[in-house]
């Protein structure tokens, strides 16, 4: 078995690449971390550090937190998902609670580790209370601050469930094992219990205020049956959103926020405008036609973003053509697609179609003259819906010359790929990252928001993001066909 020394340095660099969602990485790239560049004044004993190196990675493999592929040159780490967890609480102390037995187990240097993460709780609960509370007095010390936080928890009425969610939050964050003392998560659930917010008979209304914070609009959230203008609270996503909304941030960088902008959610129950917060310009959201329309037709309204950034070409409404193809009937619009009308098409479950793949198509001016261009959107492929129902969205165009850049699209997000196929057969991709600007992508490129997907591509040309297991089913089935051909 490898020593212990060179068995923690392992652990500590996969626990920081893992912080980075850095989860696949040659072997080498590793080596490298731990050891440094190789020095030729010193290179003696440099081999014997790889081969305890590798001889930790094999024990890591062994109890399933890492696997190595030697096939490929170089060989290729990839983490588990078990791994995943393993690294991630890697060097974290855990908090217990008072009289636990556990305690008694450690030693004084333990205890001094012990009583630091302690504190560390402690701090995160005073800060999340006074911000519900600012005014209580016995919040204000560390040593008043449990029967402070106590007396506020069993009130009748009780206080705002979110006061519930913020404090488990805030105990998990800093240690995921245990919660200190009597502000326990038992107590928690308990008095949340007590507030009737576990199966509650009603829809639960919260007062919230608007914060200029941008926040994503999952696919899991269209349809939602919630009543117009309503708002989508994730708390637990705040701070990996904040990360990912800044530009120029990079994930595993700064501290995530905890407030952040709801989204606007439109439904087919009303046409009454949405409730605006002063100094903003007025704004309708938009609604079904009727109770009829699929929920798919929902549309995402951002009330905060200005007129003049969404684009303010008039637009008419969109009739379907009847001709069917491989990729589906298309929708012809003689609108400007923009952000602010990206919508699903009505379903054409009248036409026999899978209603899994959309097109809609505009011509635009490019550098190479204008192009006819296809924008497409197809379910991801997932099971057990691992993936929330997130969807490929994709540009596509054609042409005899190649592209430069893509042009500007009011309509492109973070996450849409852009398509581009010569006559000659040679394909461009592009992505377009979380700034205004399309970045060149080659295979296998790992998704911006998805962790664990890469860009694939299909029989037919089209790209779609699969999960890097797929990709290595597929390696196999074409070296399958490669030795039977050989064979044969």
């Amino acid at each position: 078995m490898a020593p212990a020394t060179y068995l923690k340095r392992v652990q500590q660099a996969l626990h920081e690449l893992v912080n980075d969602y850095q989860l696949a990485f040659p072997v080498g790239f590793l080596i490298l971390r731990i050891l440094g560049p190789v020095d030729p004044l010193n290179v003696r004993y440099r081999g014997r550090s790889e081969s305890r190196i590798r001889a930790a990675l094999n024990h890591e493999a062994r109890s399933r937190r890492i696997t190595i592929d030697r096939e490929q040159s170089p060989a290729l780490l990839t983490v588990t998902s078990d791994g995943q967890k393993f690294y991630h609480a890697f060097g974290s102390e855990p908090v217990y609670e008072d009289g636990d037995v556990r305690l008694t187990r450690m030693t004084v240097q333990q205890l001094h580790h012990h009583a630091a993460a302690f504190k560390l709780v402690l701090e995160d609960i005073q800060q999340t209370f006074l911000e519900f509370y600012p005014n209580n007095t016995g919040a204000q010390d560390l040593n008043t601050l449990p029967d402070a936080v106590n007396t506020f928890l069993f009130l009748s009425p009780p206080p705002s469930p979110t006061l519930f969610v913020a404090l488990a939050h805030a105990m998990l964050s800093q240690s995921p094992d245990c919660a200190p003392m009597d502000i326990s998560v038992a107590a928690i659930l308990k008095g949340f219990a007590n507030s009737t917010m576990i199966e509650p008979e009603t829809p639960v209304t919260l007062k919230i205020t608007y914060s200029r914070r941008p926040a994503f609009l999952l696919e899991s959230d269209e349809g939602k049956p919630l009543p117009a203008a309503s708002v989508i609270m994730r708390y637990r996503h705040l701070r990996q959103q904040q990360r990912i909304i800044q530009s120029g941030i990079a994930p595993g960088e700064g501290s995530g926020s905890r407030a952040t902008r709801g989204i606007i959610v439109a439904t087919a129950e009303s046409r009454e405008p949405a409730s605006v917060p002063a100094g903003q310009n007025d704004q309708s959201v938009p609604t079904a036609q009727n109770g009829s329309a699929p929920p798919s037709a929902i549309a995402n309204v951002v009330p905060e973003a200005p007129a003049a950034a969404l684009g303010a070409a008039p637009h008419s409404s969109d009739t379907v053509d009847g001709s069917t193809g491989s990729g589906g009937s298309h929708v012809k619009s003689s609108s400007i697609l923009t952000a602010s009308t990206r919508t699903i098409p009505p379903t054409r479950g009248h036409l026999g179609l899978d209603d899994s793949a959309h097109d809609r198509r505009e011509t635009v001016m490019t550098s190479i003259g204008p192009l006819e261009i296809t924008y497409t959107w197809r379910n991801l492929r997932s099971r057990g819906e691992k993936t929330r129902g997130e969807k490929t969205y994709w540009f596509a165009s054609r042409a005899t010359d190649v592209l430069d850049v893509p042009p500007t699209l009011a309509l492109a997000k973070p996450g849409d790929l852009y398509i581009h196929t010569s006559n000659n057969g040679s394909k461009q991709a592009w992505l377009r990252a979380t700034t205004p600007t399309w970045t060149s992508v080659e295979l296998l490129h790992p998704h911006p928001f998805l962790r664990g997907y890469v860009l694939n591509f299909l029989k037919n040309g089209e790209p779609s993001w699969v999960t890097k297991d797929t990709v290595r089913t597929y390696m196999g089935r074409i070296e399958k066909r490669k030795r039977e051909a050989k064979k044969g």
